[in-house]
């Protein structure tokens, strides 16, 4: 009889314990903080993926990237005033595949960041919200189309990745950078 009631009252429990959103915002709590500051860490099992042909390590291309997020995440959701608590965001970097220039031109290559993402308070450093596995890709134009038989999509995704190769750091932030402020605004 006992066991039979533990099954009866523990269902609803388990029933209600899967129904949690692992995709979930940041919460109501976010709305009160100011983004006084970005952090980046790297995970001790991260995984990077950097193709240099200017000659630089995959630590200065890491350095670069962690700098390049913090400047790039910050201007977009960093520093609006009038809220009443200060808040850091802490990135910890998961995984960073950098395409290289030569790759966004000749091979359309995407370049990826996944990360955790933990918004702190800036007094007392207890944790508002997490996100687990963010996940942001800065796409390089793919080649589609053709007049006759010139292929027109191919000259143009050459151009604009030609165009945008020195910038993929860049870019790669500022695509991260958008999924954190939809992430902190839900």
């Amino acid at each position: 009889m006992t066991t039979r009631r533990a099954m009866i009252l523990g269902l609803p429990a388990l029933l209600l314990a899967g129904c949690g959103k692992t995709e979930t915002g940041a919460g109501p709590e976010a709305a009160d903080y100011t983004i006084v500051g970005v952090d980046v860490a790297v995970a001790p099992d991260a995984s990077f993926s950097f193709v240099s042909l200017d000659g630089l390590t995959d630590a200065q291309q890491g350095e670069m990237m962690k700098t390049e997020l913090r400047r790039v995440v910050f201007a977009r959701v960093g520093g609006h005033v009038g809220r009443p608590k200060q808040g850091r965001l802490e990135l910890i970097l998961r995984a960073v595949h950098v395409a290289s220039g030569a790759g966004r031109v000749l091979g359309a290559s995407d370049s990826l960041i996944v990360a955790d993402v933990r918004l702190t308070d800036a007094v007392d450093r207890h944790v508002v919200a997490f996100r687990a596995n963010l996940q942001a890709v800065e796409q390089g134009m793919k080649a589609q189309g053709q007049i006759g038989m010139i292929p027109v999509g191919a000259i143009a995704s050459l151009a604009v990745n030609a165009s945008n190769a020195d910038k993929t750091y860049t870019l790669v932030a500022e695509a991260f950078a958008k999924q954190v402020e939809v992430w902190l605004a839900a």
